[in-house]
């Protein structure tokens, strides 16, 4: 279905917990989990705007793509930086890798002060090129945002099957890290964030 054909769903989404990321015993998420998830919040398009990691987990065929498409255009015709990359080609060379937005955009968003949305397309996608297509790409990706690591919002699509629950959530956490600045901690006090 291309972008033209669109319809919006107003999709919500809902959360994952890290206490079931790391009670997992396993690596792998069965489908019986992802149905059995406690849900957290029903979280829209605009709650997953404002997280600063987010990883959409969904079968195949359920819009992934489309979605997150759809959703880096939405904030790029708000005039904010939003660029829909995919990850198999990263690994070759980061301008073959966007859809929505360009390199020297992306350039130009490197060197100022706002922040950023990236979306990355598709994590199962990648791994069909290459076991490693998926880390490599990461690796690429956070080298080149370290210098933003602190005002970027990633936001990454994967089939429930290829997602590694402990392995890749690893991965992104040291590769993506996100320090809470004092400021917020202070405001939250006794509450938990994502």
């Amino acid at each position: 279905m291309g972008l033209e054909t669109f319809i919006e769903l107003n999709r919500t989404f809902v959360k994952y917990s890290q206490d079931d990321a790391q009670d997992a015993s396993g690596d792998s998420i069965e489908h019986s989990d992802a149905l059995g998830l406690k849900v957290i919040d029903d979280l829209s398009w605009d709650d997953l705007f404002e997280k600063r990691r987010v990883v959409i987990l969904a079968p195949a065929g359920a819009g992934k793509t489309s979605e997150i498409r759809k959703a880096a255009i939405k904030l790029r015709s708000k005039g904010k930086s939003a660029f829909f990359l995919r990850i198999e080609h990263l690994s070759d060379n980061l301008d073959g890798a966007f859809e929505e937005g360009d390199v020297s955009e992306f350039e130009e968003w490197l060197k100022g002060n706002d922040e950023g949305w990236i979306f990355l397309d598709s994590i199962d996608e990648a791994r069909l090129k290459s076991p490693y297509c998926f880390e490599e790409a990461v690796r690429k990706i956070a080298t080149t945002l370290k210098p933003k690591k602190q005002s970027v919002h990633i936001i990454m699509t994967s089939r429930i099957e290829a997602w590694r629950r402990k392995t890749d959530l690893d991965l992104c956490n040291k590769q993506f890290e996100y320090i809470l600045p004092q400021e917020k901690i202070a405001q939250i006090g006794d509450r938990t964030i994502s």
